[in-house]
């Protein structure tokens, strides 16, 4: 036996871990890293189970090819690289190359040599046709940085903060805050800051685990956080809350916006979400009167419910006008060792609408956005790109880390466009919903078989200067033919005769380098070089004292408030009329501890827990109904219905169902209720209810009705 230290990546917490392996090169445990100098010996079940799935019986090693009786039979790699070549080959010629598209799901963000090699691929071939995982859950983020601008040196920490607002968030289980909260052991940060004396505000239609430690918890009617958000913005301009100097000298439209928000008096927001004016005014007076220093921050809950990219702006304003930004000569707070040495200033980065003048979708006229993959398109707009003929139109697609076929809205539409492809070629470990629709299956190694650093969509969230490497510590299962998924894009491109450049350097395209020659590439100018991290197994917290430097003497760029579109959007938010009173619910979204979206199996010693997807309720709204929990219910929205068995969480207010997202079969699956998962996709239009930028769906915050069976 001997012990490792590497890190996990099932998500964005990248926890330290000691991994136990045993003679035969076969994983026996992994446990939570004490002398990580973040983690501290936290790991989340997931992270626990995680060796169980390089073991399951139902791990796939080796592809599979779709055959003519529609059956999947096994190949040999080579075989698969080769045929997969000569498919996209015709299929760029008759069709061009952005009929060839690629989607990233969770699972390539964790994972920085493939999450830079696929874009690289689609470049190398003249494609722009990227589509991940971050457009469909909070691409609202993106359009509120190119519509607001943004800071250059960044927000304020965490660590200096004496307040922190939340919207929609619960780190807690979904160990994912973006810059709002640490995401490594959060229950810890947490009690930390509390202790120090920070003031938490959630807003979550739920009593969240996070929401256990707030000071002022706001629980609104699912959807309004608009009006919450706007409701708070009005009360500290009104009570000279804000910091007017900041405003005066960084943001443009101000008088505009206060004129625009005006409606959003107390009673009005407290009728429209459900809240009480007390609660409101206090949550003001807590974030910008008592509280100096910390940042407001939205997450899913927000970005997939309807009026999303208004409601990230007026969430993000909260923290402009109170000028709650990195100022000169404080430290940065976010020193990445894995990014190149560089000087931030303390100024606006102009608004830069990249969907206006980049590449446009056929479909909806929706143009690209810029996110941590680079310019990327909706992907929620993948399904009428690949039904809609004409020039341009989707003809093969790659899926690597995702599950498309149960994370995209509108399930049957998704299922069409996918079976519709001439080539589908999905690089997952399991029969995903995607795998099992696609023409080749190409298993890849798992994250305990290939080097890596921390790094999330090929960045790093650490709001400290820590850096991490972790080797391979085992190989795939004797007798596997697994892809390295990186390696498996530079071969496509090297049969077809393409060029990668990856990370600004063209990489050998007659031998493939290693993966870690590649990860020397990728962090080749970071600015503390990878062979000093790979000497501290634990990671190490680097000497980094960057300072915030003045603003450029001829930068007179400032944040847009108030522009045309959001101004339009708001007037359409106040004028919007509640659901029709025959939708008599609100389905939310929810994370669970257990699942990763559709990504994650239930491994084996998981096998007798609930594998369903449950409609929670609260116990007053399943007394009305009569129904007990255990019990099947119909969720109905006006585009569909499903079959969720109910349970209760008196967390929920009443009215409100909540089920995770992106799980679930295949409609018509024959498979008992209790076997599957609810997917909620089916209750989601790409036709109605979207956003005009980003034709983002209303994925959350659906209004629907229940019916009971009886008898």
């Amino acid at each position: 036996m001997r012990e490792i230290q590497s890190f996990c990546r099932i998500c964005q917490g990248q926890c330290g871990v000691t991994v136990t392996v045993n003679d035969a090169g076969r994983i026996e445990k992994v446990r939570g890293d004490k002398a990580n100098l973040l983690s501290t010996g936290y790991l989340c079940s997931k992270g626990v189970d995680s060796a169980e799935m390089h073991y399951r019986p139902d791990r796939l090693l080796r592809p599979l090819k779709r055959v003519a009786d529609g059956s999947m039979v096994e190949i040999p790699l080579e075989q698969a690289r080769q045929e997969i070549a000569e498919k996209l080959a015709v299929i760029i010629a008759r069709n061009g190359a952005p009929a060839v598209a690629a989607y990233l799901g969770t699972h390539a963000t964790f994972n920085p040599l493939v999450f830079r090699t696929a874009p690289a691929f689609l470049e190398a071939i003249g494609s722009p046709s990227l589509f991940t995982s971050l457009t469909i859950d909070q691409s609202a983020k993106a359009i509120t940085a190119a519509r607001l601008g943004t800071w250059g040196a960044g927000p304020q920490s965490w660590d200096t903060s004496d307040v922190s607002l939340v919207f929609g968030m619960n780190p807690l289980v979904s160990i994912w805050s973006g810059f709002s909260m640490p995401a490594y052991n959060p229950t810890k940060r947490i009690k930390e800051a509390k202790a120090r004396g920070l003031k938490l505000i959630v807003v979550d239609p739920r009593h969240t685990e996070t929401a256990q430690y707030a000071d002022i918890f706001l629980q609104p009617l699912p959807g309004e956080d608009t009006a919450i958000a706007a409701g708070l913005l009005r009360i500290i301009i009104a009570e000279g809350l804000h910091d007017a100097d900041f405003c005066e000298r960084y943001v443009a439209g101000f008088e505009r916006l206060r004129d625009a928000i005006d409606p959003f008096i107390p009673d009005y927001v407290a009728t429209r979400a459900g809240i009480g004016t007390d609660q409101l005014r206090a949550a003001a007076r807590m974030f910008a009167g008592n509280g100096k220093r910390g940042c407001t921050a939205c997450s899913t809950g927000v970005c997939m419910s309807p009026f999303s990219n208004l409601a990230a702006h007026m969430i993000e304003l909260l923290n402009v006008v109170c000028g709650r930004v990195a100022r000169a000569g404080e430290v940065v707070a976010y020193q990445s060792p894995f990014l190149p040495e560089r000087t931030v200033h303390a100024e606006v980065v102009r608004p830069d609408r990249w969907w206006e003048k980049s590449h446009t979708l056929r479909t909806g006229g929706f143009g690209a956005l810029m996110t941590d993959a680079g310019l990327e398109l909706p992907s929620a707009a993948l399904p009428d790109e690949i039904l809609t003929p004409g020039a341009g139109q989707i003809r093969a697609l790659f899926t690597v880390g995702g599950n498309p076929a149960s994370a995209l809205p509108d399930q049957i539409m998704t299922l069409k466009a996918l079976k519709s492809l001439d080539l589908l070629v999905a690089i997952e470990p399991f029969m995903t919903t995607t795998a099992r629709l696609a023409d080749y299956v190409i298993p890849p190694e798992l994250m305990y078989e290939r080097p890596d650093v921390p790094m999330v969509a090929g960045a790093t969230f650490f709001p400290l200067p820590f850096g991490l490497y972790t080797p391979a510590l085992v190989e795939p299962p004797p007798g596997s033919d697994v892809a390295c998924e990186w390696q498996f894009f530079w071969d496509l491109a090297r049969r077809l005769g393409k060029q990668l450049i990856v990370a600004g350097e063209a990489l050998d395209m007659e031998t493939a380098p290693t993966s870690e020659a590649l990860l020397d590439v990728i962090v080749g100018h970071s600015r503390i070089p990878l062979d000093e991290m790979r000497r501290h197994p634990h990671g190490e917290m680097f000497p980094i004292d960057q300072r915030v430097q003045p603003p450029h003497a001829d930068n007179a760029a400032r944040f847009d408030a108030l522009p045309h579109d959001v101004a339009e959007e708001l007037q359409r938010y106040l004028s919007t009329a509640r659901p029709d009173p025959t939708f008599t619910h609100l389905m939310t979204n929810r994370r669970t501890r257990d699942v990763l979206n559709s990504l994650i199996p239930f491994p084996n010693r998981q096998e007798t827990r609930k594998r369903y997807n449950p409609a929670f309720m609260h116990s007053d709204d399943l007394a009305q109904l009569g129904v007990a929990p255990g019990e099947s219910i119909d969720l109905v929205s006006e585009h569909g219905r499903i079959t969720a068995i109910v349970q209760i969480d008196d967390a929920l207010r009443p009215g409100v169902v909540s089920m995770s997202h992106s799980r679930g079969g295949l409609p018509g699956d024959p498979i008992e209720l209790t076997a599957g998962a609810a997917c909620t996709q089916l209750l989601v239009s790409t036709e109605r209810h979207c956003e005009t930028i980003n034709g983002m769906p209303r994925m959350s915050s659906i209004p629907i009705q229940i019916d009971v069976p009886r008898g």
